[in-house]
């Protein structure tokens, strides 16, 4: 083997290598991210349908959400760089970006829906309903947007 094809096939191999990095990282995240993310959905579906439980649920689940916000970024970042060792790929991986966007997004409106209950367990609990109906409905509402933008039309 002479140096020149030594080298490029060093540098073939260091690019494999981190592609198989990249796709390890990648799937573990995704691993996580569903883990992470079940345990929130399973948390907030069997919250009672109480202020208090809620209040409950949202400081259980806190840490969780951070979580899950950290992993999708990162994964965000990933999906940037895969899109451009794999360009072949790139109707799928704008798929993947636009899936972690759109998780970025909740993951906004739940650190947000944490902060109000937080605010409205403070409250003499005669005006914690009032508050939840002016603070904590209209981010449960903006949740609830992006499922529907997520679901196909019916035209």
């Amino acid at each position: 083997m002479t140096l020149a094809t030594f080298t490029g096939a060093a540098a073939v191999g260091a690019a494999i290598g981190q592609s198989r990095a990249e796709a390890i990282q990648l799937a573990a995240d995704l691993h996580h991210m569903t883990a992470v993310g079940n345990r929130i959905s399973k948390a907030r579906s069997a919250v009672e349908a109480t202020i208090a439980s809620y209040v409950q649920m949202y400081t259980a689940i806190a840490p969780d959400v951070q979580e899950l916000e950290t992993t999708l970024r990162r994964r965000k970042t990933e999906f940037g760089v895969y899109d451009g060792n794999f360009p072949a790929q790139h109707e799928q991986t704008s798929k993947s970006i636009a899936g972690m966007e759109t998780g970025l997004r909740r993951t906004t409106l739940l650190k947000q829906q944490i902060d109000v209950s937080k605010q409205i367990d403070a409250l003499d609990p005669a005006h914690q309903f009032a508050a939840w109906q002016t603070q904590m409905l209209p981010l449960l509402t903006s949740e609830e947007a992006l499922d529907k933008a997520k679901e196909p039309s019916s035209a």
